[in-house]
């Protein structure tokens, strides 16, 4: 009985035995074909990125050799997307389709800091305006509104001598806004742009018309040089300077319609020293300038509401085209923006609207190498337009309409979204994605946030 026991036992253990090796064999070959499709898996990676390297080297190696075979689209106004696509013999059996962001940083020093995508289809509860007044008198106008990376810059043009005309906030806390500095440069500002550390204030008065001021220290702004346009009659009076705009090392000054030409190019390569360069006469006053791939954009008053000009020789700007829209006649360009070649123009309503002469316009710019330029579409804006960021299909528009509103509408003029601004709008800024407004009657600043995805 005993010996029956133990040889039970004995078989149980066996059987005991041969289950847990059974089981540790299954363990290792799961573990070895694991390991085997985790090497596999790694090897045929390092292969592909290996024939993405063999692939790449030669592009690297002699990149004009095939610059022929890059799509380049605009992404902005000053970056491109290069797409490459190819399964030439060069890469043996291997194709390649690569995308290459190309930003131009020379091109965007001084420019906004807008980003290239705006989505104001589905403002958030964060786009609820925030408004909040600014130590600025009433009867000190503001002329324009500059805002980079949380700073506030603007201008104004008061009744007083004494009055400051240049003022610095920051407004990265828009329930206080905090004064910086103030500053009288002496006659007025029209209208500024910031490009590093300088602001380059184009003046109202017939002395000088541009002045340059360092705000290395935006506690204590220093004027550090001044300029003025040349005139062809000697007796005559030099005209206000009434837009500004900083492109690649030049200025571009627009100022009211005068005996002189209305647009001046100055090198400002050396701020200390700014130098005439080139001069256009557009004949009548320039309310807008904006520049971008060696073109000049001018919005004026007067038939030619738009001028296109070919700046790539800033010494010599040459006529690409001029625009004549209806209305000229009692209404101006007071707003322009460019987009990836498309170009919004805003005008005021010429102080009664007629909604056959619209207040927005687009163009599209692509063919301005032939001199061509084609009108998309457009709409009526029954309060005028003074101010646009255009980021197709959206296009943000600031208007005197139900006495001011800063509206999203796509180019037929169909609005997504409008917002009631304070006070009497005077200039609109966008910086990352915030929407920034000045108002004047009660000087305010008004903030919508959060538009950008």
């Amino acid at each position: 009985m005993q010996n029956y026991i133990k040889k039970n036992l004995y078989c149980g253990f066996l059987i005991l035995e041969a289950i847990i090796a059974l089981a540790l064999f299954s363990i290792c070959v799961f573990s070895t074909i694991t390991l085997s499709w985790g090497a596999r898996r790694m090897f045929d990676e390092a292969h592909d990125k290996a024939i993405l390297l063999d692939a790449v080297s030669p592009i690297a190696a002699n990149p004009l050799a095939f610059d022929a075979q890059f799509t380049h689209t605009a992404y902005g106004n000053d970056a491109t997307i290069a797409a490459f696509s190819t399964s030439s013999s060069v890469f043996g059996s291997s194709s390649i389709s690569l995308n290459i962001l190309e930003p131009d940083t020379f091109s965007a020093y001084g420019k906004d800091t807008c980003p290239p995508i705006l989505d104001f289809t589905n403002p958030s509860s964060t786009s609820t305006p925030i408004s909040s007044s600014l130590p600025i008198s009433s009867s000190n106008s503001i002329t324009d509104l500059v805002v980079k990376d949380g700073f506030g810059y603007i201008s104004t043009n008061s009744s007083s001598s004494t009055d400051p005309d240049l003022f610095i906030f920051d407004i990265s806390d828009m329930a206080n806004p905090k004064l910086i500095s103030s500053f009288n440069t002496g006659p007025g500002v029209a209208a500024l742009t910031v490009a590093g550390p300088y602001i380059f204030a184009a003046n109202e008065s017939s002395i000088n018309q541009l002045q340059v001021i360092d705000i290395h220290d935006r506690s204590h702004p220093l004027i550090i040089s001044q300029a003025k346009v040349s005139l062809d009659i000697a007796s005559s009076t030099r005209p206000d300077a009434s837009a500004i705009f900083y492109d690649k090392g030049f200025i571009y000054l627009g100022t009211e319609k005068g005996d002189s030409p209305e647009l001046t190019i100055w090198s400002v390569a050396d701020p200390v020293h700014p130098q005439l360069a080139g001069r256009y006469e557009i004949g009548n006053k320039v309310e807008k300038v904006f520049v971008n791939s060696d073109h000049a954009y001018i919005a004026s008053s007067g038939i030619n509401q738009l001028v296109i000009l070919d700046v790539s020789n800033p010494s010599n700007p040459i006529l690409v085209t001029t625009l004549a829209p209806p209305g000229w006649q009692t209404q101006s360009g007071q707003a322009l923006d460019l987009f990836e070649g498309e170009i919004a123009l805003g005008r005021d309503t010429g102080g009664f609207n007629n909604k056959a002469n619209p207040e927005f316009i687009l163009y599209e710019a692509s063919d301005t190498a032939q001199n061509y330029l084609a009108q998309q579409s457009s709409f009526d804006e029954p309060g005028g337009i003074y101010g646009i960021v255009a980021r197709p299909p959206h296009f943000l528009v600031l208007t005197h309409r139900s006495s001011g509103q800063l509206r999203s509408d796509d180019e037929f003029g169909t609005t997504s979204a409008a917002y009631n601004i304070h006070g009497i709008p005077a200039a609109l800024s966008c910086d990352w994605g915030n929407l920034y407004v000045a108002s004047n009657n009660s000087p305010t600043i008004t903030l919508i946030k959060d538009f950008h995805e």
